[in-house]
């Protein structure tokens, strides 16, 4: 088999040239998905998603050098190492959810690639800390770390693991700006890196156009002394409820998807 470089590129066309027609053509997706099923892909974690389509995925947990835990799932094949980091608030479920004929994730298994899919550090996932840290003291981070920290812990781990020298990345929006910070910051990654395909990519956001944005951003001072107040620090935990939304609301040709499309107008 030809793992040439072309093979990934033409992969991340193909999979995001059809997620744009299908937006285009206004394609009903997953109308009837049954919600009462709770073997339902809507209710299944990365792991249970890779097992259900054939393939033996791996858990591994990685420990930053500032003691975070950062979990990662693989779907191990003998070509050379891809990793997949997804974006702000997401989850490796990103790479997997659409099923193995339009995941990135399945199309690069599929090719022969040993694929690996990062965690940030704080989501579903990736909870975790080698000491018993107060919730304050957890969630002072930003994307700053998860560049500094987790991807150049996670990388070493998978060179290491796979006997590699480099890996391709592949990454979108959070997942390409953490990949500048760790460039910049850490140079010494860049020979790490055999090819970096960005999506979405984002180093910036003075000219973003979303009114909540400034919103958010002109109020940041009282909101964080509100929520430190009353000790909330992860604000979109995972639950059944937020996953029962989310795949109702976020799917074409339903009437709740209304819903949907008045949240893209404000966030």
């Amino acid at each position: 088999m030809n793992f040439g470089d072309a093979n990934i590129f033409r992969c991340v066309i193909f999979v995001f040239c059809f997620g744009y027609v299908q937006n285009r053509r206004k394609i009903k997706v997953n109308s009837d998905v049954e919600f009462s099923d709770r073997n339902s892909d809507i209710y299944l974690n990365s792991l249970q998603l890779i097992n259900k389509y054939g393939y033996r995925p791996q858990s591994y947990t990685v420990i930053t050098n500032d003691g975070y835990l950062v979990n990662c799932y693989r779907i191990p094949n003998k070509g050379p190492p891809v990793l997949l980091v997804h974006g702000i608030g997401d989850s490796s479920d990103s790479w997997l959810v659409l099923g193995p004929e339009k995941s990135l994730a399945f199309q690069l298994a599929s090719l022969g690639y040993d694929v690996w899919m990062y965690n940030a550090r704080g989501n579903k996932y990736s909870k975790g800390h080698i000491r018993n840290l107060p919730e304050k003291e957890y969630w002072n981070f930003s994307y700053e770390e998860m560049g500094t920290q987790d991807l150049p812990a996670v990388i070493d781990y998978i060179l290491q693991t796979t006997s590699r020298r480099n890996l391709s990345y592949i990454g979108f929006s959070q997942g390409t700006a953490i990949f500048f910070v760790m460039c910049s910051m850490k140079p010494e990654y860049n020979k790490k890196i055999k090819q970096a395909i960005l999506l979405a990519p984002i180093a910036w956001i003075t000219n973003t156009q979303y009114p909540f944005i400034n919103i958010l951003a002109q109020n940041l001072d009282v909101l964080k002394t509100f929520f430190d107040s009353v000790g909330v620090y992860d604000l979109f935990g995972d639950n059944v409820l937020t996953n029962l939304y989310h795949a109702k609301v976020c799917r074409l040709g339903v009437p709740e998807n209304i819903l949907y499309s008045i949240v893209l107008k404000f966030v």
